[in-house]
This record gives C-alpha cells, structure tokens and sequence, in this order.
C-alpha cells in the first residue's frame, strides 16, 4: 500500500532540515573551527565603565599607554570621514584592571559605555582599522 502523502512528508523535510541541522551546529559548536574576522578579542559579555569615562554619544578608543598616542591619532585621521564619531582618550591602568584584562593596551568602548573589545600593546593598527570601520559601518550611533 502506497501513502498518499509522500509530497507532504518530502515538503517538510525540505522546511525542517535546516532546522535540525542548525540545532546540530549550535548545540555542538566547539567541535566546529570557526574563523572570526575581528582583529582584537571580542568579549562576549560586554562590560560597562561608563563610571569611569566621560559621558559621551560616541565611540571611543581608549589606551592605556601614552607611547601609542602618536599611531592612534593617525589612526584616528585614518577614518576619514567617520573621525567626527570616534573619540580618543587616554586612561589609566585600572580602566584596564576594572575590566579584568591587565594586558589590554587598547579599548573599544560603544556609545552606551560598554566595552566591547579590547587589543594587546603588539596590536596591529591596520586591524584597529579595519575593525573600527567595520563598526561604524554597521552602527547607527
């Protein structure tokens, strides 16, 4: 005897498929290499200093050591027409102790005061670059 509903079933393994294999990849995804395309490491719970900053509706570059000063200003000209949304400022090392990270040179912070992603002092400025465009390509703020 043959089923009558044979396009049905084909018809919602089509539509559940990708489903199932989403569910697959989510729930084991350590065992997938996933490339990220950021140059600096991403945190994923992103941490509020806005206590410690200037309050201010824009992004900042934060960095701790006066010796970058000098690249992170070209870096800073470097965007162009996006340099009026991104504000440089240096802090102190316990900006950096405050988020948990004592080698963290260099700091994105978004315009709601969190910090979303942080550098090594033998960060690639070209990366800087590339990430912070990025960024403000995709925000609004």
């Amino acid at each position: 005897m043959r089923s009558r509903y044979w396009e049905l079933y084909v018809l919602a393994g089509l539509f559940l498929s990708p489903v199932i294999c989403a569910l697959y990849v989510h729930t084991h995804l350590e065992q997938f290499k996933l490339r990220t395309i950021q140059h600096g490491t991403l945190i994923s719970q992103p941490i509020s200093i806005e206590p410690l900053l200037v309050k201010t509706n824009k992004w900042q570059i934060l960095y701790v050591n006066v010796d970058h000063q000098p690249i992170l200003t070209n870096l800073h000209k470097a965007l162009g027409a996006d340099q009026e949304r991104v504000r440089l400022q240096i802090v102190s090392n316990n900006v950096a102790s405050y988020i948990g990270q004592q080698n963290a040179e260099i700091m994105i912070v978004n315009p709601m005061g969190l910090v979303i992603m942080h550098y090594d002092a033998d960060a690639n400025i070209s990366g800087i670059l590339k990430d912070m465009k990025r960024l403000l390509k995709y925000s609004h703020a």
